[in-house]
């Protein structure tokens, strides 16, 4: 195998998503920028100059339509190089939807090594949350538990606090899980969600209070730049990008730069 090198991984990420564009305007399916993606396409019209890898969101309604499709044909493309990886499918180890270059293998610092991937795009489910603050307080915590089991179960290198939890809550992972990672997953998948409230998120993957914002951010959408074409951006993408960066145009310092930082391969590629 030959090693990607890091101004490589662009490239092949933005073909991931011309792929998936394609697919989904074909399958009348509708995703948006979020994350470093969306922030990229706002402050830098593409890329964040260090970023490597790229996030959408799409609605449970649309997220629910892809899952039908990719159960009965997983590859996005012609030539079968894009795959829809699902939750629960063997050796991928979170509750979301992933599209994979089938060319490639990535492993993250972060997860063991036996749970790779092509280098990948994240495809995010959006949910409603309960308007009543103790209900969604509930989910909230239940979902933190989760994934910090979760995590621990398909750990990779880890830094001294991160080893600390690990052999404090293992055992209690042991003793549940039998060392499945998967119950995890199936306990994330199975949260609660509610029809048509004030607040909507990424529920599945949810980093703290922030993933939850009112829903009519997401009422509508506009095309921005990003690389050589345009993809769909919620309309409020200032209220969005301040909720979640704060002064999003200031660049950050260098060691709050945020990246998945994985070692990438060409597979069969000299």
């Amino acid at each position: 195998m030959k090693k990607i090198n890091r101004e490589e991984i662009q490239p092949i990420l933005l073909e991931i998503l011309k792929a998936f564009k394609k697919y989904c305007k074909k399958n009348d399916i509708n995703f948006f920028m979020i994350g470093g993606t969306l922030l990229g396409a706002v402050r830098h019209k593409g890329f964040i100059p260090w970023d490597d890898d790229i996030d959408v969101g799409i609605f449970r309604s649309e997220y629910n339509k892809l899952t039908m499709l990719a159960e009965k044909n997983r590859y996005i493309d012609s030539k079968k190089r894009y795959k829809i990886i699902l939750p629960l499918d063997d050796g991928h180890v979170y509750p979301f939807i992933k599209i994979v270059d089938t060319d490639t293998i990535a492993y993250e610092k972060k997860i063991n090594k036996k749970h790779n991937t092509g280098l990948w795009l994240d495809v995010f489910p959006y949910d409603y949350a309960a308007d009543n603050e103790k209900e969604k307080n509930k989910v909230n915590k239940k979902q933190k538990l989760y994934k910090m089991f979760l995590q621990i179960g398909i750990a990779g290198e880890l830094t001294f606090s991160q080893k600390l939890k690990r052999v404090i809550a293992y055992p209690v992972y042991r003793i549940l899980t039998k060392g499945d990672y998967k119950y995890w997953v199936k306990k994330i998948l199975h949260l609660p969600t509610v029809y048509r409230t004030k607040y909507i998120g990424d529920i599945v993957w949810l980093e703290g209070e922030k993933d939850m914002f009112p829903a009519e951010w997401l009422s509508d959408f506009v095309e921005l730049e990003f690389e050589d074409d345009k993809y769909y951006a919620p309309k409020e993408y200032d209220k969005w990008l301040t909720h979640f960066y704060g002064d999003y145009m200031k660049l950050p310092k260098e060691e709050d730069r945020v990246i998945h930082d994985a070692d990438a391969y060409y597979i069969n590629k000299k």
